[in-house]
């Protein structure tokens, strides 16, 4: 099966090792990922494919934990079903709803109120744009995510606006925010350790997950 994957992140595409399928990368936008989904689907995909990190909304999530949700949702209350997956992992993988944003979600006290109000379990900034052209095009829909932020973790001010439209992050944006709030470095380098866990995680069962769909 030809497969088209749209991830967020540079680090994230990365993290899938070489692939003999097309990657669209978003830049974290919900926008460019609609666009980059389409472009897929134009090019001959046979299915669509989300695959990326997540923030938690939950709770009982950590960081680390895979995802294979059963649908996706949008903040305007649509929900887009999802292809089954086998779970071939050493441990089960959450299937609860997977929301998806336009806007980065930023605050402990937003994460909860975002799980409670659509009772998902995690957010990314991709899925439901993908989603929105994998029903326009009549294409299977695949969404593999790992939880990088857990539903407790809020992004200090320097964090944010730190993604390039090519998906990789402006290092040199981000330290000059730091500058002028060295108190957001604690809270930097636990999200950078949450990722870098989170990409491991997606480096060894996302690739895997990625072959089990091509075999399809």
């Amino acid at each position: 099966m030809k497969l088209g994957i749209v991830c967020g992140l540079k680090s994230e595409a990365a993290a899938l090792g070489k692939l003999t399928h097309p990657v669209a990368i978003s830049g974290a936008d919900a926008g460019r990922a609609y666009a980059g989904a389409m472009r897929l689907a134009a090019d001959g995909a046979e299915c669509l494919v989300s695959i990326g990190l997540a923030g938690a909304l939950m709770d009982h999530l950590q960081t680390g934990d895979v995802l294979l949700p059963r649908e996706v949702l949008n903040r305007d209350g649509d929900r887009f079903a999802v292809h089954p997956l086998s779970q071939e992992l050493p441990r089960p993988a959450d299937g609860a709803p997977l929301l998806g944003s336009d806007d980065l979600v930023t605050s402990a006290e937003e994460k909860a109120r975002l799980g409670s109000a659509y009772g998902a379990s995690a957010v990314d900034m991709e899925s439901h744009a993908v989603a929105m052209v994998a029903q326009q095009r009549h294409l299977p829909l695949y969404v593999i995510r790992v939880v990088a932020d857990p539903a407790d973790q809020a992004f200090p001010p320097s964090a944010l606006s730190s993604v390039k439209e090519d998906g990789s992050v402006d290092t040199l944006k981000t330290l000059g925010k730091l500058l002028g709030r060295p108190a957001d470095l604690p809270e930097l380098m636990k999200l950078g350790s949450q990722a870098s866990k989170a990409l491991e995680v997606l480096r060894k069962d996302g690739r895997a997950l990625i072959n089990s769909i091509a075999r399809a």
